[in-house]
């Protein structure tokens, strides 16, 4: 079994919380399941909906892999 992590890069519901907050704590917590030993990471892929504000997944993973 494989057991991942799934970021979904959303501050809703933490009012007056800015983006570049929730953006860096997301991918800490990214780091964190990394150093775990999570198998993967999953990301959410909502172009569309407020709740999450990834514009482009493939980006983002690239990102998280060079660190």
């Amino acid at each position: 079994m494989d057991v991942g992590y799934f970021m979904i890069f959303s501050n809703y519901g933490w009012d007056g919380q800015p983006d570049g907050v929730t953006w860096k704590e997301e991918l800490k917590l990214a780091d964190i399941a990394a150093d775990l030993g999570f198998d993967c990471l999953w990301s959410a892929d909502h172009h569309f909906a407020d709740y999450s504000f990834v514009p482009e997944n493939l980006q983002l993973m690239s990102h998280l892999a060079v660190e």
